[in-house]
């Protein structure tokens, strides 16, 4: 479990976002909501320890996460992040390869390593390139490397930083069926979207971050309601007979 009490984040000591509470449990997943520049890529940072908390507390499994090392919570988190820049030329098995050093340590090549890197790569459909260059993969085949990298780590806490960015709609919905099926097999997912389809689909709470303050989390259907959505976004957001949401101009 973590959780995090009234957590303020941002840089410098000025804060992006205050107030910000909520408890995730194994098997539950929480999306995070709100417009470029709230906070959203800064949140998911400070849980990773690499910001630092302008205030507040993160804990997990009771123990404060200000007093882990590097070492100890990548252990317990896994990191895809919207793009990454990678300076050395890998192959696509050597990238997910590289999320078993916190279990093997360097260079991760037992015959438990392999296993886990294979069947991460098989369930992110990026085993027939496993021999290319990282550089030579297009933008959708590096975001399922990296996602098959955070499957071989491991670790009980995802942390997706706009995870179907790059990907087309036939990977867009396995990575949903992908992390659907991680949080019922126990894993903890926090994921930063800008997709409203896929937070319907995944049916998840969401918390909304905006004006430096943050709502939720709650259902988004919730959220619509309160105005909180159309707040954020500067558009009107409304739920149809069916249940869709659409959107419609504010003014």
């Amino acid at each position: 479990m973590i959780r995090i009490e009234n957590l303020s984040i941002g840089y410098g000591g000025r804060p992006l976002a205050s107030g910000i509470s909520f408890e995730l449990n194994p098997g539950e997943i929480l999306l995070l909501l709100g417009p470029n520049g709230s906070g959203k890529s800064t949140l998911l940072r400070t849980l990773l320890g690499v910001v630092p908390a302008v205030a507040g507390r993160i804990t997990f499994h009771g123990s404060d996460l200000a007093a882990k090392r590097s070492e100890e919570i990548a252990k317990l988190m896994a990191f895809v992040p919207q793009d990454e820049s990678v300076p050395f030329e890998f192959t696509a098995r050597e990238m997910v390869s590289m999320g078993r050093l916190v279990r093997s340590g360097w260079w991760a090549d037992t015959a438990e390593d392999r296993q886990v890197v294979d069947e991460a790569m098989s369930a992110q459909s990026c085993a027939p390139y496993a021999d290319r260059l990282i550089s030579q993969l297009s933008g959708g085949e590096r975001q399922r490397v990296y996602l098959a990298r955070a499957m071989a780590q491991e670790s009980p806490l995802w942390l997706l930083d706009e995870p179907n960015s790059h990907l087309d709609i036939l990977y867009q919905l396995e990575l949903e069926k992908t992390i659907q099926k991680c949080a019922a097999d126990g894993k903890m997912i926090i994921a930063a979207v800008h997709d409203f389809q896929m937070v319907q689909r995944l049916a998840a709470p969401a918390l909304v971050l905006t004006d430096q303050k943050c709502y939720g989390p709650m259902p988004l259907e919730d959220l619509v309601r309160a105005g909180v959505l159309g707040g954020a976004f500067g558009v009107g957001f409304r739920l149809s007979e069916s249940g869709a949401l659409e959107t419609f101009p504010a003014h």
